[in-house]
């Protein structure tokens, strides 16, 4: 039940994406998706801003090659690649929501 009383949607909705935010039936149907979006756009700031403060090192292989004194290089490359898949990981189960489940297209299970 959504916080209205009524049963929740069935239509099956776009997929989202991360750049996407819930709107009033979204956030009706399934709350979670509130804080997942927050937690998605940080996660985007984090990677960006990591990004660019160690632009001079893209993999973890050149991290320990032009840069093995400077760990802070590697542990922000390892944070960022953790960011983009935790944000890929957010967006498959926003998408999983979006996908109305067997029991409720075949009416109330009570």
């Amino acid at each position: 039940m959504t916080a209205t009383g009524a049963p929740p949607s069935v239509t099956k909705r776009p997929h989202p994406t991360a750049d996407v935010l819930p709107d009033f039936a979204d956030l009706d149907d399934a709350p979670q998706l509130g804080p997942i979006a927050l937690l998605q756009a940080a996660l985007h700031v984090t990677r960006t801003a990591l990004d660019l403060h160690h632009c001079s090192v893209t993999s973890v292989r050149e991290a320990v090659i032009y840069e093995p004194h400077c760990p802070a290089t590697l542990l922000a490359l390892l944070v960022s690649e953790r960011c983009r898949e935790l944000c890929d990981l957010l967006v498959c189960y926003r998408i999983a929501l979006s996908v109305p489940n067997q029991d409720d297209l075949d009416g109330d299970i009570f």
